[in-house]
Order: structure tokens, then C-alpha cells, then sequence
């Protein structure tokens, strides 16, 4: 599934945008200060003008930019619906040529009904989301001068109440509306959420639903409706009974209850598959080609809900983070930024250990370093000669790609007959290196101080390179670190002169989860040799849409 358009960052930016307005103008716009103390109805006067010139700015600015957001928001959802039918096309031809005996349709008599029906489908679900984004966007626009014109009023009264000075009685009047951000979504339980974080829920949704449909379609041409719910690592409660289930697709691929003895989509949804939100998936079932399918177990079922608990908890801290960063950027008193300031670094704390990440300690390469697939001696000749062809079309720009091909040469020239790894990052935008770590002494791995890696994380549009002296693919670390640096992808460059590209989907993982699965098939029921267990592993990982990865070819 193609990554989600970050409709969340849009909306943020353009609510940082709203709250960073309308402080200044509280802060600019000071109360008069005389001898029987500050002139109270003249500010507000002075504020209600200001307010007015603000929602007209606001409205010719912002509703270009709803436009805009609104557009990619289309066009995601469109691809989504055109890769899923592409994805389903390729999964069916896989299966032919195993032995599936499918028919094409789509040049029967019910050709134009069946493409008519489909394109009915997908008008609705975009009419729904546009429907839904609009509201959405007059409501924020419509919070925003709501909560604007009850802060004027506001700061008199906590004033006339004690707050001391102007600035900590503006403070006092917005807190509430800075702490919360602009939640101008109400769900039918009175729950308020956050734009940013509802256009996210919606668009993922929706780009599930188009997904599905394009697949869906696909099915419908070559005439078969079975499916199976993808076991992936441990599933929400809410899906959990339908997890390694076979199902009879009669939502998007048109199968009915005579199509075999299972039970209907529509029922599984009805019963709570695919909720709003929703991270599960499946696959085509193909009868006597795909493998039976893994039940969830009650272990795992009793893990699941932790894990649901455990990512509950990290939404609470999140959102923790988020309100007292916008409370420290955007209050006026400097105690009060000071304050909110260090509730924002102990909830960042609080977020990191969470994480169960020790950020000190993990390293690019990590536990299967230990096993090794040849010698770490580098053919330089061979390096000379081929091997620079693999870069030329890693990126659309060829400063990028040469910095990369550059890079990766003196790396295994450097670490040639060593079981050392060096660590280049560099700019994707222009191939510039932003950072590098050559002289580690650390063997097969390459460890980073904290105030390293948070400079890492703060780099905009970067690549991550190293070396693998064992010859082994990207490993369970690779993308933990990937996804924490925030590396747009990763490279590993391997001794024997082989290229893979990785990089994360939308939701981490442990380092272990990747690294089990390679124990599994290199233990005594698969016995598969560690490059077979890694590749084996990494495809059910890709399956799940926790990762992208590919050797890179000359």
C-alpha cells in the first residue's frame, strides 16, 4: 500500500499558524496602562477590530490552502485505489502460474455495469471525505475566531481575579484553548479531538477503503471473492476474531454466500473488522495454492490487549507533549514559557522511555551480525568496475546519487578485510554529507552518542548508509533506527558488493519483532540458511506495510 498523503502535518501547520496569529496580536496590541490601571474597553475595542481583520485574512488564506489539502487528499485516495488494483493483478498472475484456474471477465456481457457500479463506489467514498474535510475546515476556521473573541473578553476578568500582570492575564484566558488545540471534532459520545489528528484518522480510512476497492475490482474480474485476514504481529482486539480467517468478499469483490462455506465480509465488518482507524488487511485466499492460514492464539489475544493499552498510553503522552509544547511556544509570561517548557521536556522523557527504545545503545546493524555469509574482504577491482551502475537511479537527483555512490565506495575501502562499519548521512535534496561516524571502534555495529543522534533527527531529507561486513540484509535494528532518525530511507552497502534500500511504514515496531521471525526460520522446523530466513522474513514484514525494502540491481 502506498505511504498516506501527511494530511496531519498540513493541519498542524496551518492550526500552529492560527494560535501563533492570534497571540501576537494579543501581544502587540497591549492594554493601556494608566493610574486607575489598565483601560480595559478600549483594548477590547482596539482586539474586536483586530479579530475582524484576522477571520477575513484567515478565510482568504486558508480556505486556498483547504483547496489544496482537499486536492491531495483525492489524488491519495485515487492511487491507493489504482495500486490496489495493481497489487491484486500482480498477486493473481503469481497465483496462475502456481496453478490457479481463473478466468478473465472483464470482456463479458456485464463489463459496463460491473466498471459502473465499481466508479459509483468510488465517487461516494470521495464525496464522503470531501463532505467530511469541509466541515471539518469551517468548523476550525470558525473555532479559531470563537475562541479568539472569548479570549478578549476573558483576560479582564482573570485580570480583575489576581493574574498580577497583562501578560499572565492573557495567558490565563487562552490556556484552555492552547492546551486543547483547535478540537473542533465532536463525535456522537461528546469525545472532542484535534483536527490534525481526525484528518489523519479519516484519510487513512479512506485510503483503506480505496485500497481495498481497487483490489477488490481486480478480484471481480478474474471471478474469485475469497480472502484471508492478515495476521499481523498482534492485532487489535476489535479484529482479533477475524484474524486468520477465511472470509467470502461481498463488500468489494462481489462474492456471495453460495462462493464456499465461509463466512461474509459483511459480517466481519459488522462485528468490527475494518473500524474507522483500522491497520488490518487481507489477501486473496486462492484455494489449494495460498497456505492455510494462522489462527490468533489466546496468548496472543491476551497480548493484544496490552499492546492496545500500551498504545493508548502512548496517544495520552503524546498528546501531553503536543499541548504543553503549543502552551510554552505561545504563552506571552516568561514564567509561564519556562514552566510549560520543562512540562514539555519530562512528558518528551516520559515518550522516550516509553518507546522501549534505549536510544544510547541501538545500532545500525545489531543482532545478526553475528552470522555471516562469506568473508569481509571487498573485490575493489569488481567495486571499480560494475558496482557504481547500482546508484545511478536511487534518487531523482544525480548529485544525490553520485554523493551515495561516493560514499559507499570509501566505506568499503576503509572497512576492506574489517568487521568495522562506517556511517555516512546525506542530504537527499543535494547529496551534500550532513554527517558522518568512520573511526567507531565498535565491531559490526555503529554506535552513536545521544547528542549525535538527536542532531541526526533534526537533519531535514536524509539517507542513512552503512556497511554489512557479514554480507546479511537490513536487520531488525536497521529500521528501528531508520524510523527514530527519521531517515527518508536507508542503504546497506554489503562487503560482497550488494545494495539494499529500506525504509519504514507508518507504524514502528521493536527491532525483535523482525529478528523472531529470522530465529524462526533459521530454527529446526524451516532450517533455512540466515540470507533465505532474512529475505522470508522481511516479506511478511513488507505484507504487513511495516516496511519497503529491495536489493538494488546494476
Amino acid at each position: 500500500m502506498p505511504k498516506d498523503y501527511d494530511v496531519e502535518e498540513a493541519f498542524r501547520a496551518i492550526e500552529n499558524e492560527l494560535l501563533n496569529s492570534m497571540m501576537k496580536n494579543l501581544s502587540h496590541h497591549r492594554a493601556e496602562e494608566t493610574k486607575e490601571g489598565y483601560n480595559w474597553t478600549s483594548w477590547q475595542a482596539e482586539q474586536l477590530k483586530a479579530l475582524n481583520i484576522y477571520k477575513q485574512k484567515n478565510s482568504k488564506k486558508f480556505n486556498k490552502q483547504f483547496r489544496d489539502i482537499n486536492d491531495k487528499i483525492n489524488k491519495s485516495i485515487l492511487l491507493h485505489r489504482k495500486v490496489g488494483a495493481t497489487d491484486q493483478e500482480k498477486e493473481i498472475l503469481e497465483a496462475i502460474k502456481k496453478g490457479a484456474k481463473l478466468t478473465h471477465k472483464a470482456e463479458s456481457t456485464i463489463e459496463g455495469a460491473f466498471f459502473r457500479i465499481n466508479d459509483r463506489k468510488l465517487d461516494a467514498l470521495l464525496n464522503e471525505v470531501n463532505g467530511s474535510m469541509r466541515r471539518a475546515e469551517t468548523a476550525m476556521l470558525r473555532m479559531a475566531n470563537d475562541q479568539y473573541r472569548k479570549a478578549i473578553f476573558n483576560a479582564q476578568v482573570y485580570f480583575n481575579t489576581g493574574a498580577g500582570t497583562y501578560e499572565k492575564a492573557v495567558d490565563m484566558a487562552t490556556k484552555d484553548y492552547l492546551g486543547r488545540g483547535i478540537n473542533c471534532i465532536q463525535y456522537k459520545n461528546g469525545a472532542r479531538v484535534n483536527i490534525a489528528s481526525y484528518a489523519a484518522m479519516a484519510l487513512r480510512t479512506a485510503n483503506t477503503r480505496a485500497y481495498l476497492q481497487g483490489e477488490g475490482a481486480k478480484r471481480q474480474e478474474w471471478g474469485i471473492s475469497t480472502v484471508v485476514v492478515h495476521k499481523r504481529g498482534l492485532p487489535c482486539p476489535k479484529c482479533a476474531n477475524w484474524t486468520g480467517k477465511i472470509l467470502i468478499d461481498d463488500v468489494w469483490s462481489g462474492g456471495k454466500a453460495s462462493d464456499g462455506p465461509y463466512p461474509l465480509m459483511s459480517q466481519a465488518i459488522a462485528g468490527g473488522l475494518y473500524h474507522p482507524n483500522c491497520k488490518d488487511g487481507h489477501s486473496t485466499y486462492f484455494p489449494g495454492i495460498s497456505d492455510k492460514p494462522e489462527k490468533i492464539t489466546k496468548k496472543e489475544m491476551k497480548q493484544a490487549v496490552i499492546a492496545e493499552k500500551q498504545e493508548n498510553r502512548k496517544k495520552l503522552i503524546q498528546r501531553n507533549v503536543d499541548k504543553f509544547d503549543r502552551l510554552s511556544n505561545y504563552s506571552l509570561d516568561e514564567e509561564n514559557k519556562k514552566k510549560y517548557a520543562t512540562r514539555t521536556n519530562k512528558w518528551n522523557n516520559i515518550k522516550e522511555f516509553s518507546n522501549g527504545i534505549n536510544i544510547e545503545k541501538v545500532a545500525e546493524s545489531g543482532k545478526f551480525n553475528s552470522k555471516r555469509v562469506g568473508n569481509n574482504n571487498v573485490d575493489l577491482i569488481k567495486m571499480k568496475k560494475e558496482f557504481g551502475k547500482k546508484f545511478n537511479q536511487l534518487t531523482n537527483d544525480s548529485a544525490t546519487n553520485n554523493s551515495l555512490r561516493k560514499y559507499a565506495k570509501a566505506m568499503l575501502t576503509h572497512r576492506n578485510g574489517t568487521d568495522g562499519e562506517d556511517l555516512y548521512i546525506i542530504s537527499k535534496k543535494a547529496g551534500k554529507k550532513l554527517f558522518s561516524k568512520t573511526n567507531s571502534n565498535n565491531i559490526l555495529g555503529v554506535e552513536l552518542n545521544k547528542e549525535e543522534i538527536e542532531l541526526i533527527r533534526q537533519m531535514p531529507s536524509k539517507i542513512g548508509i552503512h556497511n554489512h561486513p557479514t554480507n546479511i540484509l537490513p536487520t531488525g535494528s536497521d529500521f528501528v533506527v531508520a524510523g527514530y532518525r527519521k531517515y527518508d530511507f536507508g542503504l546497506v552497502i554489503t562487503h560482497d558488493l550488494k545494495v539494499f534500500k529500506y525504509k519504514v511504514g507508518n507504524r514502528p515496531f521493536p527491532a525483535t519483532y523482525l529478528d523472531n521471525k529470522v530465529d524462526k526460520y533459521m530454527g529446526k522446523n524451516y532450517n533455512l540458511p540466515i540470507l533465505e530466513a532474512q529475505e522470508k522474513a522481511l516479506q511478511e514484514l513488507s505484507k504487513e506495510g511495516l516496511i519497503e525494502w529491495k536489493e538494488i540491481l546494476a
